[in-house]
């Protein structure tokens, strides 16, 4: 998939890495039962039981544990200092990859992160309203944010948070 992706997108660059907040051993499993199967960090879901145990919620069918890095280290290890969209789906993992963003040392415009519900995501949300971003809507299951003063940034359209693009192409939630 990894391959596919910078095939697809010669011009972007796409780094393949595990990020959190610390460096850290996490355990990736996934029960393979479900139709498209149930994933997640391991330490962050009680419900999946041990390999090969069927429990009241999910069987691990595979688990690989990998070393987790801050995010920041990845964005310093390649020297980036702009970034057009990034795009986080990290099983819940987000706030603590977020986290360790230095804002002063990177400027991403927009930010798109998986939001199943609403009180998982309040930490992702408090610290891109700390950080100037504005909740532009959600798409599927992303929420998506705007650094204020992105170019196209017109106005915050009520309370939420929520702003217009000044971009006829773009359909607004």
């Amino acid at each position: 998939m990894f391959q596919m992706l910078n095939a697809n997108r010669p011009l972007s660059r796409n780094v393949w890495a595990a990020v959190s907040n610390k460096y850290a051993e996490q355990t990736w499993v996934a029960d393979g039962v479900t139709e498209g199967g149930q994933s997640g960090i391991r330490e962050g879901h009680s419900g999946f039981e041990k390999s090969g145990e069927m429990g009241s919620s999910l069987l691990v069918t595979s688990a690989n544990t990998v070393v987790v890095m801050p995010l920041m280290d990845v964005i310093r290890r390649f020297q980036i200092k702009h970034i057009d969209i990034m795009s986080l789906d990290i099983e819940g993992a987000e706030a603590d990859a977020l986290s360790s963003v230095d804002f002063s040392e990177v400027t991403i415009d927009v930010i798109t992160y998986e939001c199943n519900t609403g009180v998982e995501c309040d930490p992702v949300r408090t610290i891109l309203q700390k950080n100037d971003y504005l909740k532009w809507g959600k798409v599927s299951l992303d929420e998506v944010w705007v650094k204020k003063g992105f170019h196209g940034v017109k106005e915050a359209c009520d309370g939420t948070g929520c702003i217009r693009l000044n971009q006829p192409w773009i359909q607004h939630q």
